[in-house]
């Protein structure tokens, strides 16, 4: 019971649990992120073209994890184009008040 009541020490052991608990965040984050890049190659390669009848063409448009000069090329020419008419009516309903299309049909 005298550990409880020295703050100090109380003080010194929560800070170990939260170097300990730090330390192993730091060399499991790795860890998670290859296994997240894993998961995406192996839905990429094998599940998503079985339940998707139009997956490899989606494929050949848009790149998985690492955007190619193409892709990055569409983005920012989307950038310079008008915005589409859904967007546009969203906006216009925000500025009018927060309406919206639907309920006023």
């Amino acid at each position: 019971m005298a550990d409880i009541d020295d703050p100090g020490l109380v003080n010194d052991r929560v800070k170990a649990l939260e170097d300990e608990i730090q330390s192993r965040w730091v060399l499991a984050s790795p860890m998670f992120i290859a296994l997240d890049i894993v998961v995406i190659l192996l839905q990429d390669r094998f599940f998503f073209p079985q339940m998707f009848s139009d997956y490899k063409k989606y494929q050949r448009e848009t790149p998985m994890l690492i955007p190619n000069r193409r892709s990055i090329r569409l983005f920012f020419d989307s950038l310079k184009r008008p915005k589409i008419e859904w967007a546009v009516r969203f906006d216009s309903d925000l500025r009018e008040g927060g309406r919206n299309n639907a309920d006023n049909s």
